[in-house]
């Protein structure tokens, strides 16, 4: 075969970006810890009517789901409709690591494979627990060392039902007069009666500047359960900009809504998101449970930590030669203490000589440890630091403690 490349929207990763997001994954699985939040996984295929019975007028189901051939599967586009099917009345708070899939062109940091970290909460109506989800989300950014500076937390109340209906016929009659000037995309979620979906748009920003602001169609219920919100967020010195144009893509939510921008994506500049989708379980289950919960992208988390030029500390490779095939089983003893005391260490022998597999190798690692008969003799090795160019002989009891093993390396 002689194209080496990925198809299209799908990508490899080098062993830098693979650690930079498995170090954000063990970060998302320490702060649900602290949490207490019970971790689950879900698996990568699913029926398509899941997602196609449950959000009409979502992007997701308009023009993003992978389905497969000849079947009624589809790739996992996201995982609240699956974790509200898995999930069963188990009240709790979950996470999910999953991957995505998505049939749209690719965007920064959104491939038509991703990762998405994701926290549900469920069984519980007071509005604390969205403050709850906020928190979470802010203590897992601080543990990344992301400063607030870096990114903006929006939110906005979308009402229940009821104040959605009221809200469309407003907004029904709003964009009808404009609708000549609407984007090609808006005009179409128009004809599908999406009317809220066309605040998603970005490409009618002159129309939406004069849009009537939601939250004066608000039910009292939603608006003191979002004032209380916001009351919290600023108690606890949490910074939050109300956007009511935001309604998120997705058409399973009510009330509140949030979602995190950073100008370190660019255009594309949301790497988290979501709210309250209380109807959801009544949709696929037929049992009123509320429930929240957000997605947030590992791959945007990465390119932004490489924007604020955060790096990781690379372990040191060492490398382990025998000078002779006799002193294997002595190379591979070393090789377990070294192991035992989570110090990496790499055996390797091959037919050509010492002085060669030495240059091949000496650009590939941090240090080399030689074994030879008289090292074997005297239960020591030659240390050898390849970026400074010095040489210790130590005892093997030496290097078995590593504190000691650490100062020389």
């Amino acid at each position: 075969m002689k194209n080496n490349l990925p198809v299209k929207g799908f990508r490899y990763q080098d062993e830098r970006k693979y650690t930079l997001l498995k170090f954000i994954e063990e970060k998302f699985i320490n702060i649900t810890k602290l949490f207490g939040i019970k971790l689950i996984q879900l698996p990568t295929i699913e029926y398509s009517e899941l997602f196609t019975n449950c959000g009409e007028n979502s992007d997701i189901v308009n023009k993003e789901l992978f389905f497969l051939e000849n079947s009624n599967y589809c790739l996992l586009p996201e995982g609240t409709n699956a974790f509200v099917k898995y999930v069963d009345n188990n009240y709790g708070n979950y996470g999910m690591i999953i991957d995505c899939f998505r049939y749209n062109n690719p965007q920064k940091g959104r491939y038509r494979q991703f990762r998405q970290m994701a926290l549900e909460m469920i069984g519980n109506s007071h509005y604390t627990q969205e403050v709850n989800l906020i928190v979470i989300i802010e203590n897992f950014l601080q543990e990344l060392k992301i400063n607030n500076n870096n990114y903006q937390l929006e939110i906005n109340c979308i009402g229940n039902n009821n104040d959605r209906l009221r809200y469309n016929e407003v907004l029904k009659e709003y964009f009808m007069n404009s609708f000549d000037n609407l984007s090609y995309e808006s005009q179409q979620r128009y004809k599908r009666n999406a009317y809220l979906r066309i605040l998603d748009s970005k490409n009618d920003d002159e129309i939406l500047k004069n849009i009537p602001n939601i939250y004066n169609y608000l039910s009292e219920q939603s608006k003191t359960k979002y004032e209380n919100i916001k009351k919290l967020l600023r108690s606890l010195n949490i910074k939050f900009k109300e956007n009511f144009q935001l309604v998120r893509g997705l058409d399973y939510y009510n009330d509140f809504v949030f979602e995190y921008t950073s100008s370190l994506l660019g255009a594309q500049c949301s790497f988290a998101g979501g709210g309250r989708y209380d109807n959801l379980f009544l949709k696929i289950k037929e049992d009123n449970i509320p429930a929240l919960g957000c997605g947030i992208g590992l791959e945007r988390i990465g390119i932004m930590l490489e924007n604020i030029n955060f790096s990781l500390e690379k372990p040191k490779n060492i490398l382990i030669l025998p000078i002779e095939e006799q002193n294997l089983v002595y190379a591979y003893t070393l090789q377990n203490i070294l192991h035992k005391k989570n110090i990496n260490g790499e055996v390797l022998y091959s037919y050509i000589n010492l002085s060669k597999r030495m240059k091949k190798h000496s650009n590939n690692y941090d240090f080399m440890i030689l074994v030879g008969d008289t090292e074997e003799e005297n239960n020591s090795c030659i240390i050898k630091n390849l970026k400074n160019h010095t040489e210790i002989n130590i005892k093997i009891n030496n290097i078995s403690n590593k504190l000691f093993f650490e100062e020389i390396i």
